[in-house]
């Protein structure tokens, strides 16, 4: 774990995208029945892994990639 990476700590990333972006955006997390938040964190995390020639599952710990897996059906329950 990096430096400043504390374990349990929040992140917040403030994104600005033009307004089609965002439309774009939240029609796919829809389309997959995820909150916007868990679409992008799996969406960056599938791009670094394919850019790094390895698969989620292999970039971050089997916990977290679990509960990844679980977040992805959460907002149909909400």
């Amino acid at each position: 774990m990096t430096r400043n990476a504390k374990r349990g700590k929040s992140m917040q990333i403030m994104v600005y995208v033009r307004a089609k972006t965002k439309e774009v955006i939240v029609r796919a997390a829809n389309a997959s029945g995820q909150r916007v938040s868990n679409y992008m964190k799996q969406k960056v995390l599938e791009a670094i892994a394919k850019e790094q020639g390895r698969s989620v599952e292999d970039i971050i710990p089997k916990s977290e990639f679990e509960e990844l897996q679980r977040s992805r059906g959460r907002k149909a329950q909400d």
